[in-house]
């Protein structure tokens, strides 16, 4: 999503085993130290997203600032359309989306809570772009497809799998 961090976003990481972490108000240097650290437990780095904020760290919910840019820039305190990503263990991940197109939906901090409800044994969830060009697909079936898009969609989220077909 963005290529400068600049202290006011956090920042989710994905590396070659899938597993999840992230840099909180991430800035160059804090990315290079995370990137450095990883590096040192062999790991690489295979996707990187610049949106956010972290909502659960090690499994607890992050306090949400509302004065904070990152709460800020996705209206942590208004209800609207939000999705999120999770991991809940080794290559076990989650995905909330909860609608909003009609007014309703939820804050970062519903958002959070939803996600520790549904899954309490998330060891990391991250909020991603929910707003009206959300699109959610299991296969070709349209889980949730945006009523009202307002924008292209320049990005997704693929999950794929090589385990054969029992």
């Amino acid at each position: 999503y963005r290529d400068a961090p600049d202290g006011s976003r956090d920042v989710l990481i994905i590396d070659d085993k899938g597993d999840f972490s992230y840099v909180m108000d991430a800035t160059p240097e804090t990315m290079a130290a995370k990137l450095d650290e990883l590096a040192k437990d062999g790991r690489s780095v295979m996707q990187t997203f610049t949106f956010g904020p972290v909502l659960v760290a090690d499994g607890q919910p992050v306090e949400v600032d509302r004065d904070a840019p990152k709460y800020r820039k996705v209206e942590s305190h208004y209800a609207c359309q939000r999705i999120a990503i999770c991991q809940l263990g080794e290559l076990e991940y989650g995905i909330v989306e909860l609608d909003g197109g009609d007014g309703s939906g939820a804050n970062i901090s519903e958002l959070t809570d939803y996600i520790l409800k549904l899954f309490p044994e998330c060891k990391v969830a991250y909020n991603l772009d929910g707003g009206g060009s959300t699109n959610l697909y299991l296969g070709e079936k349209a889980i949730h497809k945006a009523t009202r898009n307002h924008r292209a969609i320049s990005g997704m989220i693929y999950f794929v799998s090589n385990a054969a077909e029992e």
